[in-house]
């Protein structure tokens, strides 16, 4: 079984030219705006595999990454198994990690070279630096907490009822989880720590008076139906579909957002259905995984335009998360390029 997409190399090119026509673009009293950090940046990321260096190459990357390799204490310029994470040597931390969240007592992310404590403490310096230079108070600040059930329809969250988790240095973070947030008052930021996943970031009138979402797409989400389970919450809501604001973030593209040996198994493994959200499907007859490009932020692009959405009501951040040369934190590269996981922060910021 394969699967390709018709717009493959072009799908990106014509929604960036969709974008100079869109509210977040056109209208000066948007009703809302969207920051997003970037983790790194620097020289592009060089794909090593340990066994195939040769000379010529090995020579190259020492050059590239001289002034890292001296700074990385541990490792000794040259050496190969460091090389194969050339890519990390060659960029420069620029927002850092973001998430301060904890599993099992240590620090789920930051940078591997520190301990627990100091991960944290280097996240919060992250955070509060972005919030000031945002001129956002952090008490203000919601951060979504993300449900990881796919199998189950979506939970949607008031915000206003949900008095959050607040260990007294951090932002309050939801105390339920749920992919779907909202609030009535304009003075709540919402926030969240996306991996490779776009988040759409929404306004509109209602008849309880103007309401503002934001919304976590895992691609699992919308292989399990939750473009349907988004469109009953909006309902619910009383949405003003002519009145609807959408802001959608980057994520990773099909391209470089690779999927392999995956296994359906009807439960949180949906089905890898032949849609646009699944690029490039192969399977192995013998084995029956299958492989395949996750293509999240152009499908939930596309499911507004089914709903009826205009295109002059969306903006699509068209960047690609996981690409190697993305300035982005990125679950996917992390685990396959070996790199420090950490998390980006999303802050949508609300007017009256």
């Amino acid at each position: 079984m394969t699967t390709e997409s018709p717009e493959f190399s072009e799908r990106y090119d014509v929604k960036d030219k969709d974008n100079l026509e869109s509210f977040y673009v056109t209208d000066a009293d948007r009703p809302f705006d969207v920051f997003m950090t970037v983790h790194s940046i620097g020289k592009p990321r060089v794909e090593v595999k340990a066994d195939e260096i040769s000379a010529e190459q090995l020579e190259e990357l020492q050059h590239m990454n001289k002034a890292a390799l001296v700074d990385r204490e541990g490792i000794e310029s040259g050496e190969v198994a460091y090389l194969k994470q050339a890519g990390i040597a060659a960029r420069f931390l620029l927002g850092g990690n973001m998430s301060t969240v904890v599993r099992d007592g240590e620090a789920a992310f930051g940078p591997k070279g520190l301990s627990s404590d100091e991960r944290l403490a280097d996240a919060r310096k992250n955070m509060n630096k972005h919030f000031a230079t945002l001129g956002v108070d952090p008490a203000t600040v919601r951060i979504l907490n993300p449900e990881r059930d796919y199998s189950t329809p979506l939970t949607a969250v008031n915000v206003d009822e949900d008095t959050g988790v607040y260990n007294g240095l951090d932002p309050i973070r939801l105390e339920k989880s749920g992919d779907f947030i909202y609030s009535y008052n304009p003075d709540i930021v919402l926030a969240v720590r996306p991996a490779d996943c776009p988040i759409a970031i929404m306004s509109a009138e209602t008849p309880n008076g103007k309401v503002n979402i934001m919304l976590h797409f895992a691609w699992k989400g919308p292989a399990a139906g939750q473009y349907d389970d988004m469109k009953r919450e909006l309902d619910i809501l009383g949405v003003d579909y002519e009145t609807l604001k959408v802001y959608i973030t980057p994520g990773g593209h099909s391209e470089t957002f690779r999927y392999k040996d995956y296994v359906s198994n009807g439960g949180t493994n949906p089905d890898v259905e032949e849609s646009r959200l699944f690029v490039g499907v192969t399977e192995d007859e013998k084995t029956g995984k299958q492989s395949f490009g996750i293509d999240t932020p152009n499908d939930v692009y596309e499911a507004f335009i089914d709903m009826g959405i205009d295109k002059k009501q969306l903006f699509l951040d068209t960047s690609d998360t996981t690409a190697l040369d993305s300035g982005y934190a990125s679950n996917s590269r992390a685990f396959n390029q070996k790199e420090d996981d950490a998390r980006d922060l999303v802050t949508a910021v609300f007017h009256a």
